[in-house]
């Protein structure tokens, strides 16, 4: 390899093969262009080259001149570009070259990722003025981080361990791209797949003409390393899952898990799992993502998550909203809530029956049946009052625990102004059931509008911007609970312009929902009544 200036004049245009063949192999005799230099450290130095004949610009690691006679760093530093060389996954930087210069130092060359790191990226977001985390920032953080788990999830199915994830080895650049950098001190081990499994074979596994050397003490960054690796002990996939729960706690808090400026009392720290509780360092955190950093920084491998590709999952469903909720089983017979007392949970069936009843001058009364799907509770959560009626589960019923803590995460997470909207139409729904509750009977419009909030939450989306239910179940369930007759309600929707019901295709759409909320709003406020509904 050699480092050389462009010329000053281009090569001269190829008029045949053979002319074309000759100016490759005059531009390849060039070597390498070197631009600059990237990074320096103890280790190694990273410059910027550029390579003549594909005139691609890549990123060079050249080992120290005072490490070229060490061999212990020159077989660590092989050792990283054979290994490395060989995981091909889009968030793993490409190695494309390996060699000695004519100094006897070794080179390898790489995609040159131009971005920041993730240490950078969240101390940048730290330095402003202070503030809960965006829920849309810290969606980005976390999508970055289930890409650091794709690349694992290639990696250990192939035999490889990282060892060292720390935010400075992950790269995000600035198009969107996610790399996971510096697999110098990665280790090849058996998947603990196979191990259970001795009929699994491992496909395509890495090898390296450089083998595992035999540790000398600890290896790798005490600030975010597991337990079993500040001790030297044995170490598999679940080692990387406990430190991609510390990068997950560094996204959240902005400080490494064991954080110390003593490496000693940091693998003190690491070795007894004693890092300060995330809920303390960021409040505002959602407990979902608190849950996950407390399971994979478990100082026990068998309490953590079995492998990186469930901890990449749980990340998944905490973006989409899912699995958050905990599953409860109520005894037929039992009350899941009852009329009267503080509310600290709403409920969505899983599978099962419900009964809703309340209690008027003594007597009990069915107000209406809940089945899978079917909410209840938000409304005594939302407007911060008790509950309006009790809920007995009919049979043996399975409910997901939506609990107050959710809603309020909920909550926080939305716009001011929308945050505002939910609340106060909470509060009227609840005044509005107080009202009927006591023997009043709501407003012709207001029943009206209650047909059309259940239309528009719970039909389904046509692809021309309308919504659609079945017509005889939705006038059922309004006649359940707001006693509102089938003609009545027919009569009643028909005044509303766009609004279609076909009662032999059972369906009824409504075109423009937007408008016709927009329409009855306007009504409601000049308080005029839509006859016969």
């Amino acid at each position: 390899m050699t480092h050389a200036s462009p010329p000053d004049e281009p090569p001269a245009t190829p008029e045949s093969a053979a002319d074309t063949l000759t100016m490759l192999r005059a531009m390849a005799a060039r070597g390498l262009l070197r631009q600059g230099t990237l990074a320096r450290g103890g280790m190694a130095t990273i410059d910027a080259v550029i390579d003549p004949v594909l005139e691609r610009r890549m990123a060079m690691k050249v080992i120290s001149p005072a490490l070229s006679d060490d061999a212990a760093a020159v077989a660590y530093f092989v050792r990283e570009a054979h290994i490395t060389g060989q995981l091909d996954h889009p968030n793993i930087v490409p190695v494309h070259q390996l060699g000695v210069n004519d100094a006897g130092q070794p080179w390898f060359t790489m995609k040159l990722v131009e971005g920041e790191t993730l240490e950078a990226r969240v101390v940048r977001r730290l330095r402003r003025p202070a503030e809960p985390l965006d829920p849309g920032e810290l969606f980005d953080l976390v999508g970055v981080l289930i890409k650091v788990c794709e690349a694992l999830e290639m990696a250990h199915a192939r035999g490889v361990i990282h060892c060292d994830l720390k935010p400075l080895n992950v790269m995000v650049g600035d198009y969107g791209q996610v790399y996971l950098m510096d697999w110098g001190i990665a280790r090849l081990v058996t998947p603990a797949s196979i191990t259970d499994d001795p009929g699994n074979t491992v496909e395509n596994p890495v090898s390296t003409y450089v083998p595992d050397l035999p540790i000398d003490g600890v290896m790798g960054t005490p600030a975010y390393m597991a337990p079993e690796q500040a001790e030297a002990g044995a170490l598999d996939e679940r080692t990387d899952v406990f430190a991609l729960g510390g990068l997950l706690y560094f996204v959240l808090t902005g400080l490494a898990p064991f954080e110390h400026p003593d490496p000693m009392e940091a693998m003190r720290r690491a070795h007894r799992v004693r890092c300060t509780p995330v809920e303390e360092l960021a409040p505002e955190t959602p407990r979902g993502l608190v849950r996950i950093v407390e399971r994979a920084m478990s100082r026990d491998p068998t309490a953590r998550y079995p492998d990186i590709g469930t901890l990449r999952a749980a990340l998944q469903r905490h973006l989409r909203g899912e699995g958050a909720f905990p599953e409860v089983t109520v005894a037929r017979g039992e009350h899941v809530v009852v009329e009267g007392d503080a509310a600290d949970a709403a409920y969505v069936i899983v599978r099962g029956r419900c009964q809703v009843y309340t209690r008027r001058e003594g007597r009990h009364s069915r107000v209406g049946e809940l089945g899978p799907g079917d909410v209840f509770g938000e409304t005594a959560i939302l407007a911060e009052s008790t509950r309006t009626a009790s809920v007995v589960a009919d049979c043996d019923t399975v409910l997901l625990r939506v609990t107050a803590e959710h809603w309020e995460q909920a909550l926080t997470d939305m716009r001011p102004w929308l945050r505002a909207f939910v609340r106060a139409l909470a509060t009227r729904f609840k005044e509005q059931l107080d009202r009927t509750a006591g023997g009043a009977q709501p407003r012709p419009s207001e029943r009206l509008n209650l047909a059309l909030m259940y239309l528009t939450t719970w039909g389904v989306d046509d692809a021309d911007g309308s919504v659609t239910l079945p017509w005889a179940a939705f006038a059922a369930r309004m006649q359940r609970d707001h006693a509102v007759p089938e003609r009545a309600l027919a009569i009643g929707l028909s005044s509303i312009e766009g609004l279609e019901i076909d009662a032999a295709r059972d369906r009824v759409t409504l075109c423009e929902p937007r408008r016709a909320l927009d329409r009855l709003r306007r009504r409601l406020v000049d308080d005029l009544c839509v006859d016969d509904l």
